[in-house]
């Protein structure tokens, strides 16, 4: 799920932040290889943070990188191009995911 659902979207995000640092002038490349050049090194470190190893503990941290990361771009995207930003949505799926997590450990 993390690498195939998550990742995905928030690979698509970061595409997008990538495209208006860069106002659209420069190519993300194929798997986004040229957006580590192009971004505020924070950001792309905590995106490398999102990958983990097997322990569960490091994959929850990753997932809720994940989650606050895309939620950052999320935002600024929605901003630059005036669109709304579900705040709603995304507190039921952070309350989600922390009852789940809360339940896990």
């Amino acid at each position: 799920m993390f690498d195939k659902v998550i990742r995905t979207e928030l690979m698509k995000m970061l595409t997008w932040y990538f495209a208006i640092q860069t106002d659209s002038k420069i190519a993300p490349g194929k798997s986004g290889k040229n957006i580590s050049k192009y971004i505020d090194n924070n950001i792309w470190n905590r995106y490398l943070g999102t990958y983990s190893d097997s322990n569960l503990t490091n994959n929850w941290n990753a997932l809720f990188t994940a989650t606050v990361l895309f939620r950052e771009l999320a935002k600024e995207v929605a901003g630059k191009y005036n669109f709304q930003y579900l705040h709603d949505e995304d507190r039921k799926v952070s309350e989600y995911l922390n009852r789940i997590h809360a339940n896990k450990l």
